[in-house]
């Protein structure tokens, strides 16, 4: 007996008694139930064992009528899991995506005091070829058919991408109102896609160069895992499928203000945000900017930044330990 047949047994015992919701309202309707019912299980839990320590009642010891409630949580708990669709499988593999997730918040969470030097990276445009897998991921995974335009818009995007003169790509170059593009970002964001996203080339070597050079590798990004927690378990789940080195996961939106009050020691920043990188260097930070593909923003812009600012255009131009 192994999980696929619990799950099996559970869907069938299901079956008795309702069909499995269709749509958003049912689904809710039924996980609403279901919360109930496993609160109220949890209170049996609690009544196999002595938790009032303020009251002077004789309970003995009953291991399997513990065990036996917390079942009954984990039947109505897989009925939930049922009922949005998911499989044993994913189960499973959500298990131990959010089993990284917890190791690697509490390393976050525990291990802000950084005595030693420490590199603050950015993730997106910087480690992750972002644009690249947004692209990949509107032609394999998107239903497209309500944008007229958005064939071709992916095809100059595509060309754009490959010269380098895109940092990020917008609802106007997909001729996209702000309902389109919100509603596109949305479906991105819950899709899992950011686990399998593509690697910058020179990533790796970067990272393990700091790595083996004893400097903490602290990745900041702005994804919004505030609104969608499980991009915190994508990206570690993309940085153990790509094995790439780093020691901390931060999320900030002012990415310079986290680092100031977290960090006594960053050694330097690399963003590819011009706004990030100024206030990096406003905080007496060494910052990289990194603009990639040979282009030159402070020429395309008119922008000159300030004259602590290095402007690089890949990631082997920044030293380290040298």
């Amino acid at each position: 007996m192994n999980l696929k047949d619990v799950w099996k047994e559970q869907k069938d015992f299901n079956n008795l008694f309702r069909h499995l919701p269709e749509g958003f309202e049912e689904q809710s309707d039924l996980t609403q139930h279901m919360v109930l019912c496993i609160m109220s299980e949890l209170n049996e839990i609690l009544n196999t064992v002595h938790w009032k320590h303020h009251r002077n009642i004789p309970i003995k010891p009953n291991p399997q009528q513990t065990l036996s409630e917390c079942i009954d949580v984990f039947k109505y708990l897989i009925t939930i899991v049922q009922a949005w669709g998911f499989t044993e499988k994913d189960f499973i593999d959500s298990f131990w995506k959010k089993s990284m997730v917890v190791r690697q918040r509490r390393t976050s969470e525990f291990l802000k005091n950084v005595n030693g030097e420490t590199a603050v990276i950015d993730i997106d445009g910087v480690i992750c070829d972002h644009n690249r897998g947004f692209l990949l991921w509107l032609e394999n995974f998107y239903e497209l058919n309500n944008f007229t335009e958005t064939d071709d818009a992916l095809r100059i995007c595509k060309q754009k991408i490959k010269k380098g003169y895109m940092d990020a790509i917008t609802r106007k170059d997909l001729f996209m109102n702000p309902h389109q593009w919100q509603d596109l970002k949305h479906q991105f964001r819950i899709s899992g896609y950011k686990e399998f996203m593509p690697v910058f080339d020179d990533a790796k070597e970067f990272l393990t160069k700091i790595h083996k050079n004893d400097i903490t590798i602290v990745l900041l990004t702005s994804r919004p895992i505030d609104r969608y927690p499980n991009l915190y378990a994508d990206t570690v789940a993309w940085l153990e499928r790509e094995q790439l080195p780093y020691d901390i996961i931060w999320w900030s939106y002012d990415k310079a203000d986290h680092v100031v009050e977290n960090l006594p020691n960053p050694l330097f920043a690399v963003d590819n945000d011009l706004s990030s990188v100024n206030k990096f260097d406003a905080a007496n930070i060494t910052a990289y900017w990194l603009c990639r593909e040979g282009k030159n923003l402070t020429n395309i812009l008119n922008i000159e930044p300030s004259s602590k600012v290095r402007l690089v255009n890949k990631l082997q131009q920044i030293p380290i330990g040298d």
